[in-house]
């Protein structure tokens, strides 16, 4: 297995000693020396700051004046201005070389600077951060460019302006010359745990998905199709290969339970793991953890502080490195056990309007007759394009979603399999607490529904009720799985037991989907 390792850099320091070259141990890529050009006075001297990339390459520099009777220069680089006129230092380390260009004048024709300060004169920056670095020199008097350099630029760079920018761990020293003075700020880079972190954003609404793909780009990662998430499946994802935690992230996908998941494919392997358990617990997951099964495997482990429904689970998976997608080692999952977020209620319950489909018009099982029903009513009107001929949808008409509590009604007059039955969508309900409330049951009774109201089998979110019989009943339950409250009118019998009562709630909601009524919804929403 790979591991990623970041081994720091040693600054190059000014060699001054001997002028004989060492043999490489590998091949030298990069040599600069710094300043590249300036003007001295004769009879003063400056000091030449050679540096070279690879930093672990030893070697001692050669310096090479074009015109010693002009500009002399000793093995440690420093320069002396003899006469008046114009000449080239060549610095030589192996096959690499660099100039600077030095033009001497006679005593008083320039201004000599005395001294350069550098605001910071430390740096300690994290990767990818930057910082600028302000110059002053003495005298102020005197009209000057600072010249930037890097010691390391695999490390640091540095712009014309002073803008440090830290690319990877280690040191460097950012050299600054003003005329022929020299000055420089040591830069430290550390590990930049940069917040990797998926948008915990499980719902299904449009400025839900908008706000996911903002947080994305401002984040790096690119929105790439085909991308292997688990073994062979493949999905829609968020993609930057340069991320060292998470590199890939996936939204919009579901578990066996239709919970909510948002899938993270991760650099480091399970057993050393240590910048993503940070990660996770720097972001609300403090107790995140791993741990050895009975069967000797290592899974990774977490709930989210503000919410404990909402978990991670992570365990080893390898993949590997594609056109789309680098290589990746841990597969975690953020499961939201509580469903989607249901979009907010569109208003109060109103317990004073009849507003249900009618059953007895739905026994009938003739189309006319329901249809006839409903434009009667007022508040629907028949969607044809989510209906069969024998499966009937009327969506609320806009105009009047403020008079009712239902979005949608669905008349299943002959399903696929078992008892026929009416899906809603109640709009007046966005928490289970919402259900058992007076105007709820208001609004039931008022529409023939008032008999032995009650939890369903010790579930929070999930009620029962029937008619005056018994042989119509009514279950309301909140679906987090699919972000709405629905209710199903349905033959009193079915709600005698857990598995009748649901196997009806699996029934609407597989009709759902393959309409898409949960996405009409939302958009009107």
């Amino acid at each position: 297995m790979k591991r990623i390792l970041f081994v720091p850099f040693i600054l190059c320091l000014v060699l001054l000693l001997s002028c004989k070259e060492s043999i490489p141990e590998q091949k030298l890529i990069k040599l600069t020396v710094a300043p590249e050009e300036f003007t001295l006075e004769r009879g003063k001297t400056s000091q030449l700051v050679v540096s070279w990339l690879p930093t672990e390459v030893q070697g001692n520099p050669l310096f090479k004046s074009s015109n010693e009777e002009v500009v002399q220069v000793d093995d440690g680089g420093l320069v002396r201005a003899v006469s008046i006129g114009e000449a080239t230092v060549v610095v030589k380390l192996f096959e690499k070389s660099a100039k600077a260009k030095i033009k001497v004048v006679k005593e008083g024709e320039t201004s000599t600077v005395t001294k350069v300060t550098l605001m910071p004169d430390k740096l300690h920056l994290k990767i990818g951060e930057k910082q600028k670095i302000a110059v002053r020199w003495e005298p102020e008097t005197i009209k000057a460019t600072p010249q930037f350099s890097s010691s390391n630029t695999s490390i640091v760079t540095v712009d014309s302006q002073g803008e440090v920018k830290a690319l990877s761990l280690g040191e460097a020293e950012v050299m600054v010359v003003v005329n022929n003075a020299v000055a420089s700020c040591k830069v430290s880079v550390t590990e930049q745990i940069q917040n990797q972190m998926p948008l915990l954003l499980f719902s299904k609404e449009k400025s839900a998905k908008k706000s996911i793909l903002d947080y994305e780009e401002q984040l790096g990662r690119k929105y790439t199709k085909g991308v292997l998430v688990q073994g062979n499946f493949a999905a829609n994802a968020f993609v930057d290969k340069s991320l060292d935690i998470f590199p890939v992230v996936c939204y919009g996908l579901e578990d066996q339970e239709l919970n909510p998941v948002i899938t993270v494919l991760g650099k480091e392997p399970i057993q050393d793991c240590n910048k993503t358990l940070s990660l996770l617990k720097k972001n609300g997951f403090s107790n995140a953890s791993t741990k050895t099964n009975s069967q000797g495997q290592i899974r990774l482990s977490a709930s989210y502080d503000k919410n404990p429904k909402l978990v991670v689970l992570g365990q080893e998976q390898i993949i590997q490195e594609s056109d789309l997608q680098p290589e990746t080692y841990m597969i975690l999952m953020f499961i939201n056990k509580a469903g989607y977020p249901l979009a907010p209620r569109e208003h109060d319950c109103i317990s004073n309007v009849k507003d249900f489909p009618s059953w007895n018009v739905f026994l009938t099982k003739d189309t006319q007759t329901i249809k006839a029903f409903e434009e009667s009513s007022g508040f629907r009107y028949f969607k044809e394009e989510f209906s069969t001929a024998d499966n009937l949808t009327f969506m609320t008409k806009d105009s009047k979603r403020a008079e009712t509590n239902l979005s949608w009604v669905y008349y299943v007059t002959k399903p696929d399999e078992w008892v026929a039955f009416i899906d809603c969508g109640v709009s007046c309900i966005d928490k289970a607490d919402q259900i058992n409330t007076e105007s709820v049951r208001a609004w039931l009774a008022l529409n023939g529904f008032s008999n032995n109201f009650k939890r369903a089998f010790s579930k929070d979110d999930w009620y029962y009720v029937w008619n005056e019989d018994k042989s119509v009943g009514v279950q309301i339950c909140i679906e987090r799985a699919r972000a709405i409250c629905s209710m199903q009118i349905v033959p009193g019998n079915t709600l005698s037991s857990y598995t009748k009562a649901n196997h009806i709630r699996n029934l609407a909601k597989q009709y759902r989907l393959e309409r898409e009524l949960e996405n009409i919804t939302l958009r009107q929403r």
